[in-house]
């Protein structure tokens, strides 16, 4: 009564009040598959349920080797997603079919590609080197040379990372003087001295640089004009380009101002023109007097001359004094250093003589005053002291207390001829102990007769005040105590009485 013929019924006898079909009878036999359960192998494949993964598959075909290479009841590829019951899905699996029933696991399976390790696959690490000739058969590499095919080479160029010393680098892989610059001269940043250790990296890469600015130390074939360092041992310096020996980096030491013109100067800047190699560099466009009043020092105001460089009055005389007699009338304050043999020097460096009393053989340099105390010249600068042995206000009465008495006692003679200049004076004397004046030496031109000094001749010149008169020098008081004055235009001049002065005529 299950609705098949007994002839076809593999269990004529068995169940009754049931009709076969597919969800009772998955096979068609005639034997009931749940229920009685008298059916043990449902889809009839050779594989009784209890052992069948598949225990209502396909139907119509019997379990093998090479239909079900698992004998898991399920049929390879059809129903069965893993043939061969390695844990590893067909769709991966480089052994399909290969070795049956086997869990794979790190140590079976290293590549996880479903071939037993050990019995079916030849290639552990699936990298495409055979374990024979792979040096690393349980490492995926790529690396085919320097002896270690098969390995790990992150960057691909054939060379295994253990031996890369550029592992991440793929054109280069060699460092034989282990420096840190590859050896191959077409890869990146190569090595200009490969045999040598080097730390160089702005005119040649991996040479020595021994004060580390990246910058190598010449040597015959790499020499400074083709790019070496000009101060291998100063790291803030290494360019030079006209060659003075001082640097071109405004940021290190020893900064060559002047970079395009070869110079000596050390003092008030470096490796600047100077003529006379004293320290100071010689004026420009750019470096002018006006620095000494900025910055405290500037150019060689006296560019030709070794001994002098700087005028504080500007008056042409340099501040340096080579005079040792000097030494205890100058102010500890004053600009300038005793230079042995200075020339042009200043005796009174802070004050600009007028050009009208100059005497620059006895007191170069200072601003000398009309002698209003009889011819005794006064220097009016810092130089002047206050224990004087006579005040000027003192002198000017005494003297002119003199010539009031002798105005009146007697009538004053004056020789025709002019006065000759003053006699010659030995060398400087500090101007607290200024010499005493000599007395002139007038002759007559024309006679012996004294000629009386007319005081108001109809033709005659007279000033107001010494401030008045032409540029020139005193003459020393004659025997009469007259004072005279020499005009650098040749004209002579004498003081009167209410201290007025009047021009000599012939």
């Amino acid at each position: 009564g299950d609705g098949i013929d007994d002839p076809l019924d593999d269990c004529a006898q068995g169940a009754l009040n049931w009709t076969s079909a597919v969800q009772t009878d998955k096979d068609n036999d005639g034997c009931e598959d749940e229920g009685s359960n008298e059916d043990l192998d449902d889809d009839n494949d050779g594989v009784l349920d209890t052992d069948d993964e598949c225990p209502r598959g396909e139907v119509g075909w019997n379990s093998s080797q090479s239909n079900d290479r698992d004998g898991d009841g399920c049929r390879n590829d059809n129903e069965d997603n893993d043939n061969d019951n390695d844990s590893v899905i067909n769709e991966v699996d480089i052994c399909t079919n290969g070795i049956a029933n086997w869990r794979k696991n790190s140590t079976n399976d290293n590549d996880g590609d479903g071939c037993l390790d050990d019995r079916e696959d030849n290639d552990d690490d699936n990298d495409g080197f055979s374990d024979l000739v792979d040096f690393c058969p349980l490492q995926e590499g790529t690396a085919s040379l320097g002896g270690m095919k098969g390995c790990p080479d992150f960057d691909d160029d054939g060379w295994a990372d253990a031996v890369d010393a550029f592992f991440q680098d793929e054109t280069q892989w060699n460092d034989g003087d282990g420096d840190g610059f590859g050896d191959n001269p077409t890869g990146n940043n190569p090595d200009d001295c490969p045999f040598f250790f080097g730390n160089s990296s702005q005119d040649r890469i991996g040479c020595v640089d021994s004060d580390g600015d990246g910058y190598s130390d010449p040597e015959i074939s790499w020499t400074i004009a083709q790019g070496a360092d000009a101060f291998k041992d100063e790291p803030s310096q290494w360019a030079d380009s006209d060659g003075d020996g001082f640097g071109d980096n405004f940021e290190g030491v020893m900064v060559d101002f002047c970079t395009d013109e070869e110079g000596t100067s050390t003092l008030d800047r470096f490796g600047c023109p100077d003529l006379d190699g004293d320290g100071y560099s010689d004026p420009d466009a750019f470096w002018g007097y006006n620095k000494w009043e900025s910055l405290g020092y500037g150019p060689d105001m006296f560019y030709l001359d070794p001994t002098q460089w700087r005028d504080s009055d500007e008056d042409g005389f340099g501040d340096n004094w080579g005079n040792p007699e000097w030494n205890e009338s100058r102010d500890s304050e004053w600009p300038g250093v005793f230079v042995d043999g200075a020339t042009s020097a200043d005796m009174c460096p802070l004050v600009v003589p007028d050009g009208r009393f100059d005497d620059e053989v006895n007191y170069p340099g200072c601003l000398l005053s009309e002698p209003s105390d009889g011819g005794i010249t006064e220097v009016e600068d810092d130089v002047s002291s206050d224990d004087e042995s006579m005040s000027t206000i003192t002198i000017i009465a005494i003297v002119g207390g003199v010539v009031v008495l002798g105005l009146v006692g007697v009538v004053v003679m004056m020789l025709t001829k002019k006065p000759q200049s003053k006699k010659g004076r030995s060398g400087p004397k500090p101007l607290t102990d200024l010499p005493e004046p000599e007395s002139p030496d007038l002759s007559q031109s024309d006679s012996e007769d004294t000629t009386e000094i007319d005081e108001t001749p109809a033709d005659e010149e007279t000033l107001d005040s010494w401030e008045d008169l032409p540029a020139g020098d005193y003459l020393d008081p004659d025997e009469n105590g007259t004072v005279w004055f020499r005009a650098n235009d040749g004209t002579s001049w004498y003081q009167n009485s209410d201290e007025t002065w009047t021009k000599w005529n012939d």
